[in-house]
């Protein structure tokens, strides 16, 4: 048994202890504090960091942009397009289905190169204008998502190569494709 003398030592020695561990958890707060105020003086809040991509089209998508206009003022000039439109703001999944959230998700932080749309901006069709990078396997599964997402929302979706030079005639056609089979022809 102990005497109460050695009680007291060991009970000053674990306070002792104590209020050490207190002092550096203290010493650490305030240290982090400094690093936080040093990180917000370089990042003020009104100021994030951000900058302006200057063009929300690349140049293959002005150009095709340009001649997608140019073939739908002729095809019907009340259509409207839009530009880089997410997915999640084209369709959804269907209300009470179970882990709706999951598949919110797989469409949430994915674009539209093109929504076609009437004059009352309902969505006709869209049209994914295809690079080389489209050849890539992720990019492949990735589109083969989300022609299976439009197709089951029973939104039509085309898909154009990139060229140098695009043929109205060409483009209209493709619209009519899309058209007859929006309306189910």
């Amino acid at each position: 048994m102990k005497t109460l003398g050695e009680l007291i030592f060991v009970l000053s020695f674990f306070l002792l202890l104590f209020l050490g561990i207190m002092k550096l958890a203290v010493f650490f707060r305030d240290f982090l504090r400094k690093i936080i105020d040093n990180l917000n003086a370089l990042f003020p809040k009104n100021i994030l960091p951000y900058e302006s991509r200057k063009y929300l089209l690349t140049d293959t998508e002005k150009h095709f942009y340009v001649a997608l206009n140019s073939a739908l003022i002729s095809y019907d000039p009340s259509l409207r397009i839009l530009s880089k439109v997410r997915l999640a703001d084209i369709i959804k999944p269907k209300n009470g289905i179970e882990h709706w959230q999951h598949f919110f998700n797989k469409i949430s932080a994915k674009h539209i190169d093109f929504v076609i749309c009437s004059a009352e901006f309902n969505i006709l069709f869209c049209i994914e204008l295809d690079d080389s990078s489209h050849s890539k396997p992720n990019r492949k599964e990735r589109d083969s998502f989300v022609d299976s997402a439009l197709k089951s929302s029973e939104i039509p979706i085309i898909h154009i190569p990139t060229a140098y030079k695009y043929d109205s005639f060409t483009i209209i056609e493709n619209l009519n494709i899309a058209v007859r089979a929006g309306q189910g022809a």
